[in-house]
């Protein structure tokens, strides 16, 4: 069954213009960056108050949100065809383990794009949400891909995937382009590999709780930048070094540093820091969310701190802040793990 991708602009009631949309998220990204020296990328738009004496009768409250606005220079149409795609597919599930929002409307104004998207209120994933965000990912995974068999994102463009120097790659037309430029870079290593001969799957290279949202019972994926369709093998190519090698996903980031799941896709890596520094909020996300599934964010933050030590008397051991304190040998085990974790 063929399932269309086509950005269609749907009729919401209450929900202005595209010029109208645009020019209220250049306003709100500008206040916003005048009081916090950063820009938004999402805009929750609400109708306007009415000005009537039957209305403020019936409504004291403030309007409830007619849809949300994903905006910015790395806003794509092919992100927004790609969340089409798979909002399609769920629609033919009679049991879909995860939803996505409909895209009502979708365009591009000179370097800037907008994907304006039914609004779900919900709350962020949490941990706890780990299995669900798994089964999830296993689902996308088994997309199957569109009829034209173009890779990256649904429709064309270009590639957001961590093989890319800022995760950002080229247009593929084709498949055999792509072996072009791989083996460019392989023949140093005397490699070669043929991806054309491999299947196309989906792909999703930014597995992070901050793209997942629970509402009620259902969950739902809400970033499809770093989506799309590529070489099956292609997902098991370490982007330090280019070696055909099959990456397991540890949940660090879901279910915390002991639980994985053994789910075969990208590997998930820290971006490099740009000298200007323009992708500093993405790296500071990304640096933060490793740092924190390895349990030394207080580190960072400067929370941590030194226990009180030990000092011997008598063959005997106390705590060195005066107090007459005398631990048993599981407590002083403990003690000297947690020195150990200060440093």
């Amino acid at each position: 069954m063929s399932i269309s991708a086509e950005i269609i602009p749907r009729a919401i009631p209450g929900l202005p213009s595209r010029e109208v949309l645009a020019a209220l998220c250049s306003a709100h990204s500008s206040e916003h960056f005048k009081h916090h020296r950063t820009r938004l990328s999402h805009f929750i738009y609400r109708p306007p108050k009415r000005r009537n004496l039957l209305s403020f009768f019936k409504s004291r409250g403030t309007p409830e949100p007619l849809a949300l606005i994903k905006f910015g220079s790395h806003v794509t149409l092919g992100e927004a065809r790609t969340q089409i795609y798979v909002f399609q597919h769920l629609k033919c599930d009679p049991s879909p383990p995860f939803r996505v929002a409909e895209v009502y409307d979708a365009w591009e104004d000179r370097l800037t794009g907008f994907i304006v998207m039914e609004y779900i209120p919900g709350l962020a994933a949490t941990a706890m949400d780990g299995p669900r965000i798994a089964a999830a990912i296993h689902w996308l995974l088994a997309l199957p891909p569109p009829d034209d068999g173009r890779l990256g994102p649904v429709g064309g463009g270009p590639m957001r995937h961590c093989l890319w120097r800022d995760d950002e790659g080229p247009t593929y037309e084709s498949v055999e382009r792509m072996d072009t430029q791989i083996n460019n870079i392989l023949k140093f290593q005397g490699l070669t590999v043929n991806l054309s001969a491999d299947p196309i799957c989906f792909y999703h290279d930014d597995i992070d709780l901050r793209n997942f949202l629970v509402a009620g019972d259902d969950l739902y994926v809400t970033n499809f930048e770093h989506t799309g369709m590529f070489s099956v093998r292609i997902r098991h190519i370490t982007p330090q070094c280019l070696t055909l090698t099959e990456v397991y996903i540890v949940f660090s980031q879901v279910t915390g540093p002991k639980d994985t799941y053994d789910v075969l896709t990208t590997k998930l890596t820290v971006p490099k820091l740009v000298s200007d520094g323009l992708n500093w909020t993405s790296y500071q996300e990304r640096i933060i969310n490793a740092i924190t599934s390895k349990k030394l964010r207080r580190h960072v933050v400067g929370t941590t701190r030194k226990p009180a030590g030990l000092v011997e008397r008598d063959d005997s051991f106390f705590r060195d802040d005066n107090s007459l304190f005398l631990p048993s040998y599981k407590q002083i085990k403990e003690h000297e793990d947690a020195m150990e974790d200060c440093f």
